[in-house]
């Protein structure tokens, strides 16, 4: 959904198959990014549209089993990242993107498992990072 009380119009980003799991979504500028689940073929998607009603356009993050759930996109700098949970190695994983392609790295999680209900905030000039463990 987007705009005001008595004014909203809605947006479908996907419709195929089992997805939307885990919804995160950030405005940067006249930028949207929504990061989801698919939980049919087990990859993190991010959704991107430039400008309001604009066309959607999707790329996977990450393909790998098991991916992607919970979780917390976020721009810095104009590039767009996205922490979440990797349930095969129970560690919390980020995602930037890197061109045409995406950068993925453990962030958490040796020996424990770290990354359910990912939150994240800029706040006072200092990302800050919350999740269950």
């Amino acid at each position: 959904l987007e705009g005001f009380p008595g004014a909203l119009s809605h947006s479908l980003i996907a419709s195929e198959g089992d997805v939307g799991q885990w919804p995160s979504i950030w405005v940067d500028g006249d930028a949207t990014y929504v990061a989801y689940h698919d939980v049919g073929n087990q990859d993190l998607i991010l959704a991107k549209r430039s400008a309001p009603g604009g066309a959607w356009t999707k790329a996977v993050v990450d393909d790998g089993e098991y991916v992607g759930s919970d979780s917390e996109v976020f721009v810095k700098d104009g590039t767009p990242s996205i922490l979440y949970f990797d349930g095969h190695g129970n560690d919390m994983k980020r995602a930037t993107e890197a061109g045409s392609s995406w950068a993925r790295e453990t962030i958490a999680g040796a020996d424990k498992a770290v990354g359910f209900h990912n939150e994240i905030v800029l706040a006072r000039g200092v990302w800050w990072v919350a999740s269950y463990d």
